[in-house]
């Protein structure tokens, strides 16, 4: 049979019940703006009733309640847009890091623009023009000498920079992979602090909620899947391969390849990488397709440039009647396209002539034709003028940037819109909150009332029966 102070332990219940549910709003609360965070909620259910259904249960009318209990604090998360928008924060990463670089790549052709290269061709074209009706103009010859130092300078720098672009790209790779790895030892670390909470009953929420925010965090550099066991532990996997497992972390490596490029691997077994989404694949495409194609079209560009213009050129003559050497001439004996114009080369010696007479200017037409007329098949291509080969490629270029342009808001819009998703189940409302803690504050009271009451009830059994005949 149930004791005297039966209804004393129900109201005890409810108190405590009640005082959770006050904690765990003032829990929500104070992490209304905290990143990552996700509501919890407290699972109020009935505790077992009086008595359990046996032979020798008591004889009354039926089960009386034993007060509330509060079943688990659950944090309110939807797996399914979480795994949403890791998947598409790893596609925005990608597209914003090709964006950027793109963008860069712009900046460095600059075109169009009365400093591009475009805009420095045409002016030596027009200076070998004005020579092949000026051939013994000093002033006419001096302008082409200028303008094809100008043209070669802008050519160099252009070179250059991008070779630069792709150094910096490179070494972000190596920072990045670092990244995951320091990632992907947080999470180690979480997991195991989540599986000591949970095996002993508990609900890990905030550190699940830290965790989640890291795998979000890591997804924008390389895509990862993750699967969640029985213990709560997270695994996490970069192309099927597990970066994280418990708490046992295979780290990822970076190796040079004979071109001195990064390449990634697993560190313990030396296999590449597989992955296909994230800023790391967006570095990769950018070094190894992009920057690298805009780097061989200035290579074959200047080449094909060097080339021909000094083969023409030495058909023709000069002033004094000379055969005509090179006009340009490489840098180094490095493997890359720095030329300038060559070191001695005066007015009078170029060859503007195609016949020796002095004021015969058909070499230097030409010489002009070289540059916007005849077609090359530059670099192994389909035959196309130089000046025709620089605009594609230029063109090429802003259709590329423009593409990444649309794919990222495309993405961010598609990321914003999971997330408002997200936040409806896991976010923070500070209204509901504050209903929530109108209704425990109420119910706490009633709870306290009720305990009041039972205690007046026995402080008349305890203090004021038996009294009679005293």
């Amino acid at each position: 049979m149930r004791t005297t102070f039966f209804g004393l332990e129900t109201a005890r219940r409810a108190l405590m019940a009640q005082q959770l549910g006050l904690e765990t709003t003032a829990h929500n609360i104070a992490n209304a703006n905290t990143p990552g965070y996700s509501r919890q909620v407290v699972q109020l259910q009935s505790t077992t009733p009086f008595s359990p259904p046996s032979l020798l249960r008591p004889q009354i009318p039926g089960q009386i309640g034993t007060g509330v209990g509060v079943g688990a604090i659950q944090r309110m998360r939807n797996a399914f847009v979480d795994t949403q928008v890791r998947q598409e924060t790893s596609s925005l990463g990608r597209w914003e890091t090709q964006r950027d670089l793109l963008m860069q790549v712009e900046l460095i052709y600059n075109e169009p623009s009365e400093s591009g290269i475009r805009n420095s061709l045409d002016a030596f074209w027009q200076s070998l023009q004005d020579l092949s009706l000026n051939p013994e103009s000093g002033s006419a010859r001096t302008v082409v000498l200028q303008r094809g130092q100008a043209l070669a300078d802008l050519l160099n720098h252009t070179y250059t920079q991008l070779k630069d672009l792709q150094s910096s790209v490179n070494d972000t790779i190596e920072v990045q992979v670092g990244e995951v790895n320091t990632y992907a030892k947080k999470i180690a670390s979480l997991n195991r602090q989540i599986v000591e909470a949970s095996s002993m009953g508990d609900n890990p929420n905030d550190l699940m909620d830290q965790r989640d925010l890291l795998i979000t965090e890591l997804s924008k550099i390389v895509d990862v899947n993750v699967h969640t066991d029985k213990y709560n532990a997270a695994t996490v996997t970069i192309g099927g391969i597990p970066l994280v497992e418990w708490d046992q972390v295979r780290e990822l490596k970076v190796d040079s390849d004979a071109d001195g490029k990064y390449q990634l691997e697993w560190a313990k077994t030396g296999n590449p990488v597989e992955f296909h989404n994230g800023s790391l694949k967006g570095l990769l495409v950018m070094r190894d397709e992009q920057i690298d194609g805009h780097i061989a079209m200035i290579t074959n560009f200047s080449n094909t440039l060097v080339t021909e213009f000094n083969t023409q050129h030495s058909n023709g003559f000069d002033l004094e009647g000379n055969k005509g050497k090179d006009f340009f001439e490489k840098i180094d004996s490095d493997n890359n396209p720095l030329f300038r114009v060559r070191i001695g080369l005066t007015e009078k010696e170029i060859a503007a002539s195609a016949g020796g007479a002095p004021g015969n200017g058909q070499n230097a037409s030409k010489l002009a034709d070289a540059l916007n007329v005849t077609s090359y098949g530059i670099g192994g291509g389909t035959q196309t003028t130089l000046r025709d080969y620089l605009s594609s490629n230029i063109a090429k270029l802003g259709v590329e940037t423009q593409h990444a342009l649309r794919m990222t808001d495309n993405q961010k819009a598609l990321v914003g819109h999971l997330e408002n998703r997200q936040e409806t189940v896991a976010g923070v409302s500070l209204d509901e909150e504050m209903v929530n803690m109108i209704k425990f504050q109420h119910a706490y009271n009633a709870a306290a009332r009720i305990l009041t009451g039972f205690d007046e009830m026995y402080d008349t059994i305890i203090n004021r029966m038996g009294l009679v005949g005293r």
